[in-house]
């Protein structure tokens, strides 16, 4: 028993050699495909790289500052905001900061501020749409209404349909394409702005980064403002009921001004109790409101920026050497596993005949044994 499956085991690693080398010299005498293709593929990547212009990198690094503790968490205004219920930098989301930076009403402002590139003073829109020569693609799709575009008003919530198709373009195309961000430690925010045009990555990256230090510290505000807002009015309810609570107090004063019994002094306690609760929550409420009320005013947490870019910016452009190597040798494995598919197929179906004809074989010979049975059989012997 041990033999028999010592002898199994032989076999099928033979069977697996020998699949190894029928796929090596199948590989091998189409060596000139594997170099045609490496040679093309290398080529192509290196025209590609070659006729591509570098890409520009402008960095601005930025964070979170609050006036009067001298950066961002942790100070005056983070305990008194976060014990009244209003937004803490100590809970500041940064992910949601960075969602902001690329979001269509940020990139949107900011693509509509003028600024003055290569001598023209202009829309940045207008200026992405010159520098990256995007009406080329569109007559390559024949979009004629779109090859003489140019956009001459910044009141973008009244587009018209056709503005609004070249302006989701333009944003889609700078926030998968152009904008990537990055949260560092210490709640440092990285954001880069990568283009061929120098001038356009150095302007747009400190407009997108003001529009979004403008849409910060504003909807944080309106937030804070409307919680603010919120607790002055309960602070005028409460005024308000400890006016009438006052009045009945003093309306029982009067009334019951010499007489004592049981019932008035019960009521008497009820009626002052009621007011001096109502009292005590005024005060608390005046007190919280014109903390917060200070504290919002003079120590409003906002964004500022670190480092911001200057001019020449770094560049980055793929080595024509490493690109070609790497896309020899993705074309060649590409090449081989194509390769390797066909002969698995054909293997597959050299097989399947194979095995049809040895079936047609024993069926023959089963039908011949059958059709000389009876001449090979021995003849009765006679009966005595």
């Amino acid at each position: 028993m041990r033999e028999k499956y010592i002898d199994e085991e032989v076999i099928t690693i033979g069977q697996i050699i020998r699949v190894i080398k029928s796929y090596s010299i199948y590989f091998l005498k189409r060596w000139w495909l594997l170099l045609l293709v490496a040679l093309a593929l290398a080529a192509y990547r290196v025209y590609v790289v070659y006729t591509t212009p570098p890409k520009f990198n402008a960095r601005l690094t930025f964070t979170l500052y609050e006036e009067g503790t001298g950066g961002g968490g942790g100070g005056g205004l983070s305990s008194l905001m976060g014990q009244f219920g209003l937004q803490s930098l100590d809970n500041v989301d940064f992910d949601r900061i960075v969602e902001f930076m690329g979001t269509r009403q940020i990139v949107s402002s900011a693509l509509f501020k003028k600024v003055t590139i290569n001598g023209v003073e202009d829309y940045f829109a207008n200026h992405y749409l010159r520098e990256f020569k995007l009406y080329e693609k569109w007559e390559e799709k024949e979009a004629v209404k779109f090859i003489d575009f140019w956009f001459l008003r910044d009141d973008v919530e009244n587009f018209r349909p056709d503005e609004n198709i070249v302006l989701n373009v333009l944003w889609n195309q700078i926030k998968n394409r152009h904008l990537k961000t990055e949260i560092r430690g210490s709640g440092i925010i990285e954001m880069k702005i990568s283009a061929a045009s120098q001038p356009f990555a150095v302007e747009f990256t400190k407009t997108l980064y003001e529009e979004l230090a403008y849409f910060y510290k504003e909807k944080l505000n309106e937030k804070n403002k409307n919680n603010y807002d919120q607790m002055e009015y309960r602070k005028d309810s409460i005024a308000a009921e400890l006016k009438v609570a006052e009045a009945r107090y003093a309306k029982f004063q009067d009334a019951n001004k010499n007489l004592i019994s049981a019932r008035a002094l019960i009521e008497d306690i009820r009626l002052r109790r009621s007011v001096e609760v109502l009292n005590a929550i005024y005060l608390e409420l005046v007190r919280s409101v014109e903390v917060l009320n200070f504290t919002l005013k003079r120590e409003t947490p906002y964004l500022v920026s670190i480092d911001e870019p200057v001019y020449p910016l770094g560049y980055e452009k793929p080595s024509l050497i490493n690109e070609g190597i790497k896309y020899a040798i993705g074309g060649i494995l590409l090449t081989l596993l194509f390769l390797a598919v066909i002969k698995f197929v054909r293997d597959a179906i050299e097989a399947d005949r194979r095995r049809e004809e040895e079936i047609e074989k024993l069926k023959r010979k089963r039908e011949y044994e059958k059709k000389i049975e009876p001449e090979l059989a021995p003849e009765p012997e006679p009966v005595v």
